[in-house]
């Protein structure tokens, strides 16, 4: 069989994966950005409005914040690096909401 049909069944795996796996799979490695989850439930929910898309990622994070499978935060550390940030996931959420969800279709100039 070979690596190229490794590769196409890598891929075909990856693109079924639910959303929450594709998000605990990249966090194996490294932080995984918001706009990564939200990729990641946009695919999977092909055509659906984005506040629709929006809420299902901020459920998301909620749901692996909550069972202490991620950390929320940004990179605000040393040379870039993930910082968490120390508040609760609830206010996280909100902070995440002020940018993802209220601000989300202003332009940066």
């Amino acid at each position: 069989m070979g690596a190229d049909y490794d590769e196409r069944v890598d891929e075909a795996v990856w693109e079924a994966s639910s959303p929450r796996d594709k998000v605990l799979l990249s966090g194996l490695s490294d932080w995984v950005a918001l706009d990564d989850v939200h990729s990641y439930v946009q695919r999977a929910n092909p055509g659906a409005a984005v506040a629709a898309i929006q809420d299902q990622t901020l459920d998301l994070v909620r749901e692996l914040a909550g069972e202490g499978l991620c950390l929320i935060g940004d990179l605000t550390g040393d040379e870039g690096r993930f910082v968490a940030w120390e508040s609760s996931v609830d206010d996280s959420l909100q902070r995440i909401r002020g940018e993802y969800v209220d601000r989300f279709d202003v332009k940066d100039s």
